[in-house]
């Protein structure tokens, strides 16, 4: 890391020694360790205040379904012919279409509208069967029971979501792609609910990885 942090300094003017990394172990709501590394920064145009952060968690209790995918890095600035061909390692978009029904599922303390507004975002880029094969392995990893599962708790906690968005969310989407909630809402809670009706019905067992049906591979 400091080696890849030394290099983007040097390419991009950006000081990334601005401050001493701060390490931490946290547990999260399941009880799993975190290793969370805050690295900070400072702009070249940017003296005072204090520096931001760019925050990095390493679990070793996420499940990975879905094989990842490599993808283009979509870099839309002058440099891009310096940059040349490039990609990456990343989640299936049906990983993450997964991840984030069981996260809204299985909902932690505190109702995160992000997740909302991701599963939205996610709609109509995913193939959903895969998402469904994949979702009861996510469940369980979480000790989510699916006969046990329902979309019920999501819908009693939609004033909390509301809040959250309200507070956390609204004023970081950016111009021409504001969203209302209730609209984001509707459309997640009736993903969520005909997902939860599909496991009831027919629960698939799947091995740790499902990679039979490969999605196209779509821009970064």
């Amino acid at each position: 890391m400091a080696q890849a942090f030394a290099t983007a300094s040097q390419l991009s003017g950006i000081d990334f020694a601005a401050q001493a990394p701060r390490v931490r172990i946290i547990e999260e709501e399941y009880g799993r360790e975190t290793i969370r590394i805050t690295h900070y920064w400072r702009g070249p145009h940017t003296t005072a205040g204090s520096a931001p952060g760019i925050r990095l968690d390493i679990t070793r209790g996420e499940l990975v379904v879905f094989e990842p995918t490599q993808r283009k890095v979509f870099h839309p600035f002058s440099d891009v012919e310096e940059l040349g061909p490039l990609e990456i390692r990343c989640y299936a978009l049906e990983e993450m279409m997964a991840e984030k029904v069981r996260a809204v599922l299985g909902q932690r303390i505190f109702a995160v509208s992000r997740n909302l507004l991701d599963i939205f975002s996610l709609l109509g880029h995913v193939e959903e069967t895969r998402v469904l094969d994949g979702l009861p392995k996510k469940l369980d990893s979480k000790g989510v029971v699916v006969e046990e599962t329902s979309s019920q708790r999501l819908i009693d906690r939609r004033e909390e979501f509301r809040a959250d968005w309200e507070r956390n969310l609204v004023h970081l989407l950016p111009p021409r792609a504001e969203r209302r909630f209730d609209e984001v809402w509707e459309a997640v809670v009736g993903f969520v609910t005909r997902a939860v009706a599909v496991l009831k019905r027919a629960p698939v067992a799947l091995s740790p990885f499902v990679a039979s049906a490969r999605p196209p591979d779509r821009g970064a």
